[in-house]
C-alpha cells in the first residue's frame, strides 16, 4: 500500500503508464500491487478493466526487468488487436514495441517482431506453435497474462504454454484475468493448478472498493407464456422423450428422466462414453447398439424442443422437414423412421401447418414491446440467442419494424450458415459503437471480450445453465453508464430451468472461490514435483533429439506431448510420411477413421509403397480404440497383413495421442542416442508425368486402382474418350463389372452441386 500512498501524492504516477491516461481505481492498485508477489488469477465482471490492471502489472515488470518481455493471450485475433491498441494508447513504450502476432503472420515476421518487441499480444495456437517450433524463447519473457482464463483447461493451448512458460522463464510470473472461472469447484481447481496460481483476488460489482466504480444494471425477468399450439406441440414431444430418458436412466447413460433437466450437452456426453465401449468389440451387442440408436433420437428430439422453445413453429417445421429426409435414407435410425410415420408426427405437423401465418414465438411480440420502451435517441441493445437461424429471423423481424440491426455470429461453417470472417467481425463492431446499428442479434461470439463500451440494454433472448456464459452476457451493458438487462423465459420449459441453474452456479462460483483462496498450496501440490522430473528430462538426453513434422500434424495433441518430453521439433511439408526420426525410420500415422478411409481410395497402399522406397525401416502407427469403424472387419485385417506380409512394413497400433509420442520419442531415442544415426528426409516426390497424372485421376474415383485405370487408358487412350464412353462401352474393360462402369459414368456426367 506504501506505492498506492506514493502514487497518489505524485499526481497519478505509474511506471510505464503515460499520464492521465488512466482512471486510477482503488481495486485496481489493490489487484496489481497483490498480482506483482506471486502468480495470481483474478475474478472481476466484465468492464472493470481487467486490461488496465494487466498493464499496471505490465509497467511494474518491465520497469524492474530492463530487458524483460511481457505477453498477453487472448483467445481470438480481434481480442489480441483490441489488447495492443488499448496498451499502446496507455503506456509510455514506442508504439512499434507493442505488437499483435497471430497465425496470419508468416513464422519467419513473427520472429523478426518478438525479437523487436516488450509487449506481445498473442493468440495461444499461435504462441504453442512457435514455442514447440522452437522459433523464439520464452526464457526473457517477465510476465504472461492469461485472458479468459476459465479456457485453462483439458487440452486447450493455455496449459501447456503456462506448463512451458514456468520450466524456460528465468523470471516467471503469471497473470490470469476471467470474470467467472465457472461454478465448478473441480474446474476452478484446474485451472488453478493448470496456471500454477497462488493467490487468488475476486471482486464482484457488491465488494466495498468496486462498488463506487460499477455502474448500476437492472436485471429484469420477462416470463412469456407459450400460446395453446407451442403448449400441445411441446405436450406431444415430451411425452414422447419421457418413453426413452426413463430407459436411458435405468442403462445408467444419464441422471434423469425429466426433460427440463436433462441437457442436450448430457445426450452428447453418453453418446461419447457408449462410443468408446463399442470400440472394445469387434462384434458389438445389439443391446448395446440399440442404446446408440435411443441416443442418437433423444439427441434429435432435444434439439426439436429447443427449437420449439426458443424459435418456434417455422424452425420447427423446417427441421421436421429434415428429419423426414433424413428418415428416408438407407440405413437411417430405426426409431426415426418409425417417429416420422406415427399418429404423434402428423399431428405436429398439423398443428405447425394451422400455425404458420402467426408471429414465430411469443417472445418475439415481448420482444419487440421491450425495443419500443427501451430504445431511445442513441440508446443500442445486444439480443443474445443461441442459434444462428434465431439471429436471421430477428434481424428480418426487426428491420421490417424500423431498427438499424444486423447480426453477429462466429467464424465457423454451421450447415447452410457460412459465418463472418474476423475483418467482418470487425468491421460490423465498429459500426455498432459509431452507431451505424443500434440493435446487434448476436451468438455466444459475442459474449466473450468484444468491447462494447456503450450498451445500454442487453436482452436474453434465450437461456445457458452457464455460470460463465450468464456473466458475461450482463457484461455487455453497464459499462459507463446504468444498463438494463432482460431475460425472457419461456414459463414452463427448459428456457425457466436454465435460467435458474445459471444463477445458482454464479452464486456458487463466488462460495468456491473464497473457499480455494486459503487452500491453494494443497491444489498445487505435486505439479511442481512433475515440473522438477519434467526440467530434468529437459536438460538430459531427451532434449538433444530431433523429430522432423509434417506441418499438417503440428496441431495434434501428439506434438504437443512429444514437445513436453523436451524433443526438438521441425516443422517440415513432408512429401512421405508424417514424423522421421531418423534416416532410415520415418513413420506414417493414421487414425482408425482415416485408416479405414486409406482402404477404400487405396491410398494406404500408395503410401506404403512410397515409404519403402524412401526408408530402409518405415512403420505406420494406427491410432484408435479396436476395429469397430463402420466397414468390414475382413477389409480392416486384410490391409493390415498386406501391410505387414507384402510390403514388409511393421504396424504398430496404439490406443491415444499419449501412447503414439511415447513410440515416436523411443523410437528417436534408439535410432539417434544408441545407433547414433542423423535425421534426414528422403523421399521428396518427383513431378509426376502425364501418364502417371491420368492414372492418378482415374484411381481416385472409388474402386478404380492402377490397374485399371491403365487397362481403361490402353482401350479408350484419353480420358476425354473414357468420360464420353456409355456404361456398355466400359464394361468391355476386362475387371469392370456393370456397377463399377455405372459409378465411372455418374462420374464423368453428375452435375456438381455445392453444399452451401
Amino acid at each position: 500500500m506504501e506505492r498506492w500512498l506514493y502514487l497518489r501524492e505524485s499526481e497519478n504516477r505509474w511506471p510505464l503508464i503515460k499520464p492521465n491516461s488512466i482512471e486510477y481505481r482503488d481495486y485496481q492498485i489493490r489487484i496489481a500491487l497483490s498480482a506483482i508477489r506471486a502468480n495470481t488469477l483474478i475474478v472481476l465482471p466484465t468492464g472493470l478493466g481487467k486490461t488496465i490492471i494487466a498493464a499496471l502489472v505490465m509497467g511494474l515488470r518491465l520497469d524492474k526487468e530492463k530487458q524483460g518481455k511481457c505477453i498477453i493471450l487472448a483467445p481470438t485475433k480481434p481480442l489480441a488487436v483490441q489488447h495492443a491498441e488499448t496498451l499502446r494508447k496507455i503506456m509510455t513504450l514506442n508504439p512499434d514495441e507493442i505488437n499483435v502476432l497471430t497465425g496470419s503472420l508468416a513464422p519467419k515476421k513473427r520472429i523478426e517482431v518478438w525479437k523487436r518487441s516488450r509487449i506481445v499480444s498473442m493468440t495461444p495456437q499461435t504462441l504453442k506453435n512457435d514455442i514447440i517450433a522452437n522459433r523464439y524463447s520464452l526464457k526473457d519473457v517477465v510476465l504472461i497474462v492469461f485472458d479468459e482464463a476459465h479456457r485453462a483447461v483439458g487440452n486447450y493451448p493455455y496449459v501447456f504454454i503456462a506448463e512451458r512458460y514456468i520450466e524456460e522463464s528465468e523470471k516467471p510470473l503469471i497473470l490470469a484475468m476471467t470474470a467467472s472461472p465457472g461454478s465448478s469447484e473441480e474446474k476452478i481447481k484446474e485451472i488453478c493448478k493448470n496456471l500454477f496460481i497462488r493467490n487468488i483476488e475476486v471482486r464482484s460489482e457488491y465488494s466495498p472498493d468496486v462498488r463506487r466504480y460499477v455502474q448500476p444494471i437492472e436485471i429484469e425477468w420477462r416470463m412469456v407464456d407459450l400460446d395453446e399450439r407451442f403448449k400441445q406441440i411441446r405436450a406431444l414431444i415430451v411425452h414422447e422423450l419421457r418413453v426413452y430418458l426413463e430407459e436411458l436412466k435405468e442403462r445408467g447413460y444419464i441422471e434423469s428422466k425429466s426433460e427440463s433437466k436433462t441437457r442436450l450437452k448430457d445426450i452428447l456426453e453418453a453418446k461419447a462414453f457408449l462410443q468408446d465401449k463399442l470400440r472394445e468389440y469387434i462384434t458389438p451387442p445389439r443391446e448395446l447398439i440399440e442404446d446408440l440408436v435411443k441416443l442418437n433420437f433423444v439427441t434429435r428430439l432435444i434439439h426439436a424442443l429447443e427449437l420449439l422453445e426458443a424459435q418456434g413453429l417455422h424452425a420447427l417445421g423446417r427441421y421436421m422437414n429434415k428429419l423426414e429426409e433424413l428418415a428416408k435414407r438407407r440405413g437411417g435410425n430405426r426409431i426415426l423412421k418409425e417417429f416420422v410415420n406415427s399418429a404423434t408426427w402428423f399431428r405436429i405437423k398439423e398443428i405447425i401447418r394451422t400455425g404458420k401465418n402467426d408471429v414465430p414465438h411469443p417472445k418475439v411480440r415481448e420482444l419487440l414491446k421491450l425495443l419500443r420502451k427501451n430504445l431511445k435517441g442513441t440508446s443500442k441493445a445486444i439480443i443474445f440467442t443461441n442459434y444462428r437461424d434465431t439471429v436471421d429471423l430477428l434481424v428480418d423481424i426487426l428491420k421490417e419494424n424500423g431498427y438499424r440491426v444486423t447480426g453477429f455470429i462466429g467464424q465457423a461453417r454451421r450447415g447452410n450458415s457460412t459465418g463472418l470472417s474476423q475483418k467482418e467481425q470487425e468491421r460490423i463492431m465498429q459500426a455498432f459503437k459509431n452507431g451505424m446499428y443500434n440493435v446487434l442479434v448476436a451468438t455466444q461470439v459475442a459474449e466473450e471480450g468484444i468491447d462494447v463500451a456503450e450498451c445500454d440494454l442487453v436482452i436474453f433472448y434465450d437461456n445457458v445453465p452457464s455460470a460463465i456464459r450468464f456473466i458475461q452476457r450482463k457484461g455487455r451493458t453497464g459499462r459507463r453508464r446504468a444498463g438494463k438487462v432482460i431475460v425472457l423465459i419461456s414459463r414452463n420449459t427448459r428456457d425457466e430451468a436454465y435460467y435458474w441453474a445459471s444463477i445458482y452456479k454464479q452464486r456458487k462460483m463466488y462460495s468456491v472461490l473464497r473457499k480455494l483462496k486459503v487452500s491453494l498450496k494443497d491444489v498445487l501440490e505435486g505439479k511442481q514435483q512433475t515440473l522438477e522430473m519434467k526440467k530434468n528430462i529437459h536438460k538430459g538426453a531427451l532434449s538433444k533429439l530431433v523429430v522432423y513434422v509434417d506441418n499438417r500434424e503440428m496441431a495434434s495433441d501428439i506434438v504437443t506431448e512429444l514437445a513436453k518430453y523436451g524433443i526438438r521439433i521441425i516443422p517440415k511439408n513432408l512429401e512421405v510420411a508424417d514424423y522421421v526420426v531418423s534416416e532410415d525410420v520415418a513413420i506414417e500415422r493414421k487414425s482408425l477413421e482415416d485408416f479405414a478411409r486409406s482402404i477404400i481410395d487405396l491410398r494406404i497402399f500408395k503410401q506404403a509403397k512410397l515409404l519403402k522406397q524412401s526408408y530402409r525401416s518405415p512403420i505406420i502407427i494406427i491410432e484408435g480404440k479396436k476395429l469397430a469403424v463402420g466397414m468390414r472387419q475382413e477389409a480392416l485385417v486384410g490391409a493390415l497383413l498386406s501391410l505387414i506380409v507384402d510390403f514388409n512394413i511393421p504396424v504398430i497400433w496404439t490406443e491415444t495421442p499419449f501412447e503414439t509420442a511415447k513410440y515416436i520419442v523411443a523410437l528417436a531415442k534408439k535410432e539417434q542416442k544408441e545407433k547414433k544415426k542423423t535425421v534426414r528426409i528422403k523421399g521428396e516426390r518427383k513431378p509426376l508425368t502425364l501418364e502417371e497424372i491420368q492414372i492418378e485421376m482415374l484411381s481416385s474415383i472409388p474402386g478404380i486402382d492402377s490397374v485399371l485405370a491403365k487397362r481403361l487408358l490402353e482401350k479408350f487412350r484419353t480420358i476425354r474418350n473414357i468420360a464420353n464412353a456409355s456404361i456398355r462401352e466400359i464394361m468391355r474393360v476386362e475387371g469392370i463389372g456393370e456397377k463399377l462402369a455405372e459409378s465411372i459414368f455418374k462420374a464423368f456426367r453428375h452435375e456438381y452441386q455445392p453444399n452451401y
